[in-house]
């Protein structure tokens, strides 16, 4: 089985505080962000569904939706199952993670990013949304701090 070192893509070195990947003896993928695992493959579903529908459930019509964090796209995924949004802004803080996601890990949010309703920004989120003053009707937190 791969060991935690042998998961360094893109160049990182040991020790970096960016993004791991580590392909197991199954398919899976698993994406490390700090060295805490974030993300795997084939069982993301699950988590982002349990993330996301009960605070979209909770607005009778959500048409603007703000996601902080979630670079993976598979938050991004979930809100735009839902016909109500016009607009899904993901405040991602670092391109890199996306770039990386986009290339390693493209079963999680296929086709997300090119939705005509989603808007990507590369920002802090909290300052992004104290600068914008903008209103959502749904925010959600996709952030591990």
């Amino acid at each position: 089985m791969p060991t935690y070192a042998d998961g360094l893509k893109g160049g990182w070195k040991k020790g970096d505080p960016r993004w791991l990947m580590n392909e197991m003896a199954s398919p899976a993928r698993l994406l490390f962000l700090n060295g805490t695992l974030m993300s795997i493959s084939d069982s993301f579903r699950e988590f982002h569904e349990s993330l996301v529908q009960p605070a979209m459930f909770a607005h009778p019509f959500p048409k603007n939706v703000a996601i902080f964090g979630g670079g993976e796209g598979a938050t991004l995924l979930e809100v735009l199952k839902h016909r109500s949004v016009e607009k899904a802004t993901m405040i991602e803080i670092d391109a890199t993670m996306v770039e990386l996601c986009k290339e390693h890990l493209p079963e999680i949010a296929p086709s997300c990013y090119d939705d005509r309703r989603t808007e990507l920004v590369i920002a802090d989120a909290f300052q992004y949304i104290l600068d914008k003053k903008a209103a959502y009707d749904v925010l959600i937190v996709d952030t591990k701090v």
